[in-house]
């Protein structure tokens, strides 16, 4: 099997330019054949990748980086490029991430699944009968609580849209701290216990500042229920915020003896080229 330089420079100045993946050109080879009508065809993936590694030991691909205090050939490189990333077959358990925080406000996917669908419900008019909440009241009374409020008052109530908004904000599949930024849990938590935030709130928590401009503008005192769910997202955000900057850090796993040049990797994994 012969290989010409042009097709293997072709791939160098690919992902070079683009970051096109091994998989990306072979495939873009192989339609390049069925188009000129070819009746052989293209080599498979891995195949290629031995034979561009091999090729790539006879060039001298330079780009001037190098670290100031190991040099042009440090023995260890992390990256996370995707061009010559590990290919998912050769990962192992050991590969995790530094955290397994669930970002989100609400981690349970049919809870939020539930809150949607009254959310949805709710557009035009409150119907006689909801979506079951017997979940959102076992494991979060405060937002259940603050639902009834929302349904209570119905379509009409000059807050209707402003409580829908938060309703709607807490069942996203966002990051908490989207919602709650670290600067507004602690005005949160006094407006749980005191009842009075700043005046600043909506300018760095839109959607619960403006919840509390409609009461300020109505003149209406704020409801318990809504002191109550200020007091439950501000302990999420912080318990999130808190848990995402304290991790644990990831074990390091030592890297093998075997020179990266004849096994494709440097991170302590099994080799990816025989």
């Amino acid at each position: 099997m012969l290989f010409l330089h042009e097709l293997l420079n072709a791939y160098t100045n690919s992902y070079t330019t683009s970051e096109t993946p091994f998989s990306a050109f072979c495939l873009t080879v192989r339609h390049s054949y069925q188009d000129a009508g070819d009746e052989n065809s293209f080599c498979l993936d891995d195949t290629f990748v031995r034979v561009w590694f091999a090729f790539t030991q006879r060039q001298c691909l330079d780009s001037g980086m190098q670290c100031p205090t190991c040099g042009s050939s440090p023995d260890i490189v992390i990256a996370d490029g995707v061009s010559l990333g590990t290919h998912v077959s050769k990962l192992t358990k050991s590969i995790s991430p530094p955290t397994s925080v669930d970002e989100r406000t609400i981690p349970q996917k049919d809870i939020c699944t539930t809150v949607n669908k009254i959310s949805d419900a709710t557009v035009t008019h409150i119907p006689n009968i909801l979506p079951d909440m017997s979940k959102i009241d076992a494991q979060y009374p405060e937002l259940s609580s603050f639902i009834c409020l929302y349904c209570s008052n119905g379509t009409n109530s000059p807050y209707y849209r402003t409580y829908r908004d938060l309703i709607q904000q807490i069942a996203a599949p966002d990051i908490v701290l989207q919602l709650i930024p670290v600067a507004a849990i602690e005005p949160l938590q006094q407006l749980r216990e005191q009842g009075n935030p700043p005046n600043w709130l909506q300018s760095i928590c839109p959607a619960f500042g403006a919840v509390i401009n409609a009461h300020v503008n109505g003149q209406c005192p704020i409801p318990n229920d809504i002191r109550n769910i200020a007091g439950w997202l501000a302990a999420r955000a912080d318990d999130v915020y808190t848990r995402l900057a304290q991790h644990e850090p990831s074990p390091m796993l030592q890297p093998t003896s075997e020179p990266w040049e004849k096994i494709g990797i440097c991170y302590g994994l099994p080799e990816i080229r025989k």
